[in-house]
């Protein structure tokens, strides 16, 4: 119901904007001219960005204040307030964020805790008992989301990953699962437990398959030295460009 009444307040603040743009733009005397600051702010808060993450994020913290792992009876209250915080972010659409700097802003509002320069790819858990080391690296629908059901029971448990750890795409991760530092978990897998550091785990059930690592690069993207060039100086390709 709440999103709903939302739904229909953006309506009403985008029908008011146009009225607005009809008015001072057009100069049509055949309409009103609201005021400009209200509709400003009602536009910063429904439609911007920044809005956006900032009023989701509130309302993502205040439905699961203090909730912690446990096992809770599904269709309960604990169930309800994590159910309505996904929502919240469905409707708000933060996807266009993901592998972008702000993902890890955003994990870090939902009340996870994120370390310097992760990449991430994947949506931020409402339960907020997310742990992300720095340089981790998330591929694309990663699901970190920290619970899941089982029958009439929900799990809800706290998610550890260590620093400089790659989840591949589509990769699982059950409520208490924990991947170690430097760990390479392969796309698709389900991780159940705990990955032990720097090995290379894959598949479900998981499995071991090595050593983790061995197709890095040598030196991360962000440590490349950039190339000193002057003000008339034109771009070094790193590979050929055939013209045709």
């Amino acid at each position: 119901m709440g999103l709903c009444i939302l739904n229909g307040l953006r309506y009403v603040m985008g029908s008011l904007i146009v009225v607005w743009v009809l008015s001072v733009v057009v100069d049509a005397a055949w309409v009103p001219r609201p005021p400009f600051w209200p509709l400003f702010l009602g536009w910063l808060v429904m439609f911007s960005l920044p809005g956006r993450v900032l009023l989701g994020a509130a309302a993502v913290r205040a439905l699961n204040a203090g909730l912690k792992p446990g096992h809770y009876p599904r269709g309960g209250w604990t169930h309800l307030r994590i159910w309505a915080a996904e929502r919240l972010v469905v409707f708000n659409k933060y996807e266009l964020l993901l592998g972008t700097p702000m993902a890890r802003t955003l994990h870090r509002l939902f009340g996870n805790t994120v370390g310097h320069r992760a990449s991430l790819n994947a949506l931020p858990p409402v339960t907020g008992l997310v742990t992300i080391g720095e340089n981790a690296s998330l591929e694309q629908e990663t699901d970190i989301a920290g619970y899941w059901l089982d029958g009439d029971t929900l799990h809800v448990g706290a998610i550890e990953i260590g620093a400089h750890a790659r989840l591949g795409t589509r990769t699982l991760l059950d409520p208490g699962s924990r991947v170690g530092e430097w760990a390479e978990i392969s796309p698709g897998s389900h991780v159940s437990g705990t990955v032990p550091d720097g090995e290379l785990w894959g598949g479900s059930p998981l499995v071991y398959l090595g050593t983790a690592g061995e197709t890095w690069p040598e030196v991360a993207p962000q440590d490349v030295p950039t190339l000193d060039r002057g003000a008339n100086s034109r771009p070094t390709w790193p590979i050929p460009v055939a013209w045709h």
